[in-house]
């Protein structure tokens, strides 16, 4: 419609020069259209890549098949900027979200990704200011540098196993990101990944976690717990790779341990042998006894200290310090006053 306008006004204009008669049309009598643009192209293997998408429509389904061809990237910007977006279903015959694919989407909500994607690319999804629904499908590899800064009503976000590397500032800056679980992939976490993240307040990064890069959690303020179940995962040595006040969780010996020791970090261990222990054995020796109370007032009067280990059952009103309340209770309930902690 709006190319039959332009014609019309073209005709009418001609006429005018040659009669020297006014004509005038009425935009609001030939409204336009919404024309939806979706441009594509071939590849070198034969399959289709989409290039450039456009409309006012809120919900879109990327095509698994064009022309007969299946349809497996969504290319560099493709996306970027359709503002009319809210909801973007990708099919399982995508492999790649190119760079700045959905980039400035800022109506965007939801995205339901197919299980075949495996890359996400620079900036593919930064700056999508309301999305709050994102999977990361079993089957991806790599989380582009900036992939997902900037998404500023992103809540939660679960990392499969099959991950390796999350880029540099691939979550920075999403300010209502509470939550993060990074399975037990071998994964490096770049510079700044999670950056900023300012209400993120628990992290589990999985056994088989290669590196945490340095400010990897930095300016995490509301950071209470890291749980890193990786027993040699190298972490940047600096103060600013995990955020001060929280508390880190790991195995005795391990890095996460080293970190904590080397820059006075909280720390509770998991190893396995926790477990097994009684609460109240503070000794360690099997069983419950008045040399547990006595281990604990050596270790308020800074005459021994205390193993992780040690430390957890210690605490036997569960406050987080060992101290003479402690031994107390283990006395009175040797002394059958109390019958459990």
């Amino acid at each position: 419609m709006k190319k039959t306008i332009s014609i019309l006004l073209s005709v009418l204009v001609m006429l005018s020069v040659l009669t020297g008669l006014s004509f005038s049309v009425n935009a609001e009598e030939e409204p336009e259209e919404t024309v939806d643009v979706l441009e594509y192209e071939e590849m070198e293997d034969g399959n289709i890549k989409i290039t450039r998408y456009d409309s006012l429509e809120p919900e879109f389904t990327v095509p698994s098949e064009i022309d007969g061809k299946t349809v497996t990237v969504i290319g560099l910007k493709a996306f970027r900027g359709c503002n009319g977006l809210k909801k973007i279903i990708i099919p399982d015959t995508i492999t790649a979200v190119e760079d700045r694919a959905f980039e400035s989407c800022w109506k965007l909500t939801t995205v339901e990704m197919g299980n075949s994607v495996k890359t996400i690319g620079f900036r593919a999804f930064a700056d999508c200011r309301s999305l709050n629904s994102v999977n990361i499908p079993y089957g991806v590899t790599t989380i582009g540098n900036s992939c997902f800064t900037l998404c500023f009503s992103l809540k939660s976000i679960e990392i499969p196993e099959t991950v390796t590397y999350i880029g540099n500032s691939a979550f920075s800056d999403c300010e209502k990101l509470s939550s993060v679980t990074l399975n037990n992939g071998a994964v490096t976490i770049g510079e700044y990944a999670f950056g900023w993240c300012m209400r993120l307040e628990e992290v589990t990064i999985g056994s088989n976690a290669v590196e945490l890069k340095n400010y990897a959690f930095y300016a995490c303020e509301a950071l209470k717990k890291i749980t890193i179940e990786s027993k040699d995962c190298v972490i940047y040595d600096s103060g600013d790779t995990i955020a001060e006040k929280a508390v880190i969780y790991g195995y005795n010996g391990s890095t996460a341990y080293d970190y904590a020791e080397k820059y006075g970090r909280s720390f509770v261990s998991l190893d396995e042998e926790i477990r097994e222990y009684e609460l109240g054995d503070a000794d360690l020796d099997g069983e419950i006894s008045i040399l547990d109370a006595t281990v604990i007032q050596q270790y308020v009067a800074k005459q021994i200290e205390l193993s992780p280990s040690s430390f957890s059952v210690a605490d036997v009103d569960k406050s987080s310090d060992v101290n003479v309340t402690d031994a107390t209770i283990i006395q009175r309930f040797l002394a059958r006053i109390i019958t459990e902690f």
